[in-house]
């Protein structure tokens, strides 16, 4: 059967380009098989086969992942060849080893990938000129030894993430490049796995933080060093403050704290992964312009009066509330009498310990179910009966379309009572 006969070949051009974009996405599992994709399609016929190579946006994104399963990489020819195919477009490149998850250990990172990685990098600097977005899962010091002592030839990259292990002298030298990067306007910084106890110091990073729009760090933060980073990311839209080091903030805590204005803020979230989630810092922030706000810790609220406070004289423009803790159960009464909260189109209190009586309280005096929203329940089961319900909140269908993708990004997720799909 010919392409006349099914009607394929009556698809406009504009339509077939966007099934080719959809057909060579890279996914999380790319893979070296993934790459004949392209080659299929220009088989096909000639005008799929001109359509295909007219259209240099269709390889602008330069994946480098290994096979998942083999630990095999793509050719570096077939990598040119992807690089001449896009011509003088902007380029994506993503760069990941097959152990970077949960985090990288140099176990993983042999020296022959090590070799590919360098190899690698040694073209993609031919093209510094057209980088537009960089995503690498390596080691910081061989990261270093592969690009270019600074970022000025590279004028158009805009994203960086990088997830990367590497000690105290690795992470200034990086934070020294990254200041050549006049461009960035979102960094995003993993440096869990570096093996110093250290404190991290941002200072050196400052020129680029005034610049950045997006800034999600995950490391180990001190409190006035957050503060710190919240004082020079003036142009901030999305942040995102995560630290997996078991500091207790509240033991840093002065008073009075330091004010500080961020007057582009629209997303803020905050992480802890020990410790008493204590928020008094909120009650010193000006964020006019804030829409998301997003608590997760796994001690308990602590100190929420400063919270509390907050949410009560939040600004008009928040819309999604989701806190995340492991006991408040005391504190839901004093929580959920805030009138502020059910004026919110989205609001999740998620927790281990949240009792049906308090579920109770929160929904049956706010009668906010059936007024355009509805409930999100989270019910953790145990030997096939409800143990304890763990979440409570509600959700427009409105505001969850908005805001599902970001949702899926931050990992909240809303096990929502009804279908909104």
């Amino acid at each position: 059967m010919s392409l006349r006969d099914t009607g394929v070949d009556e698809i406009p051009d504009e339509i077939l380009i966007e099934i080719f974009r959809f057909s060579l996405q890279p996914t999380p599992r790319f893979d070296i098989y993934m790459y004949p994709v392209s080659t299929n399609i220009r088989l096909v016929c000639h005008r799929w086969n001109d359509i295909l190579l007219s259209c240099p946006q269709l390889w602008s994104q330069i994946v480098a992942d290994p096979c998942t399963h083999r630990h095999i990489y793509p050719r570096l020819a077939i990598i040119e060849k992807w690089l001449q195919r896009s011509s003088q477009t902007l380029i994506t490149i993503t760069f990941r080893y097959p152990g970077h998850f949960p985090g990288f250990q140099d176990d993983y990172e042999t020296p022959k990938e090590n070799q590919y990685f360098l190899d690698f990098f040694a073209l993609l600097k031919h093209h510094l000129v057209r980088w537009k977005s960089l995503t690498l899962r390596c080691n910081l010091r061989l990261f270093l030894s592969a690009l270019p002592p600074s970022f000025h030839e590279a004028p158009q990259l805009v994203h960086l993430d990088l997830m990367s292990g590497g000690g105290d002298k690795d992470t200034i030298e990086l934070f020294s490049t990254l200041n050549t990067a006049k461009s960035l306007r979102s960094l995003r910084l993993d440096l869990t796995s570096r093996p110093s106890r250290t404190s991290l110091n941002l200072i050196p990073l400052s020129p680029v933080l005034h610049n950045l729009t997006h800034f999600d760090i995950q490391a180990r933060l001190t409190l006035n060093l957050m503060i710190g980073i919240m004082r020079n990311c003036v142009s901030v839209v999305h942040l995102a403050l995560r630290t997996l080091s078991g500091h207790r903030w509240d033991r840093e805590l002065v008073s009075p704290c330091p004010r500080f204005q961020l007057p582009h803020l629209q997303t803020l979230i905050v992480e802890f992964e020990y410790g008493i989630l204590d928020c008094r810092f909120f009650s010193y922030a000006d964020l006019p312009s804030l829409q998301a706000l997003c608590i997760i810790g796994s001690g308990k609220i602590g100190n929420t009066p400063p919270l509390l406070s907050f949410l009560e004289a939040s600004p008009a423009s928040l819309q999604f509330v989701y806190i995340k803790c492991n006991n408040p159960s005391e504190q839901i009464p004093t929580l959920f009498s805030i009138p502020r909260l059910y004026n919110l189109p989205i609001f999740e209190l998620c927790s281990r310990c949240i009792s049906c009586r308090s579920r109770d309280i929160a929904l049956e005096s706010s009668q906010v179910v059936g007024q355009g929203k509805r409930e999100v329940v989270v019910v953790k089961e145990q030997g096939g009966l409800p143990d304890s319900l763990t979440g409570i909140g509600w959700v427009s269908d409105v505001a969850y379309q908005q805001w599902r993708g970001a949702l899926c990004e931050w990992g909240v997720d809303l096990v929502i009572r009804g279908d909104l799909s």
